[in-house]
């Protein structure tokens, strides 16, 4: 591929690709092949790259080689979402009953089964 031609972001079929088209020949040829997913924002750096979105995964064109290469992005988390933490259950209480004797309420709320003690007692999950 030369400096001359003009890639394009068409899509001749159902999804849509990167395709090379040469000036002089008035030729155009595909250069990526995705069947089930469109090509999304191509981007250059205006060399011999071309980085583009293919169901949600990047991947980058080389115009020199022809080849194309699938960045790999890993994003760090401080897993606040999976620390400890203490939520209250009283807005999501579902369902409730006494024990036959009364000394215990069973409580349901988020998926969990509480049990508390009328009067004297430890509480329970």
């Amino acid at each position: 591929m030369g400096r001359d031609e003009d890639f394009l972001f068409l899509g001749q079929d159902d999804t849509l690709n990167l395709y090379v088209y040469d000036p002089a020949t008035k030729k155009t040829d595909q250069l990526t092949h995705s069947k089930k997913w469109d090509l999304r924002w191509p981007s250059t750096d205006h060399k011999n790259q071309i980085v583009y979105e293919v169901d949600g995964e990047l991947n980058l064109f080389n115009t020199e080689s022809g080849k194309t290469t699938h960045i790999s992005i890993d994003v760090p988390t401080d897993a606040v979402a999976m620390r400890p933490s203490h939520i209250s259950a009283s807005n999501a209480i579902e369902g409730f009953e006494l024990s036959p004797k009364g000394e215990r309420a069973v409580f349901v709320a988020r998926g969990e089964v509480f049990t508390v003690p009328i009067e004297k007692g430890r509480r329970g999950i």
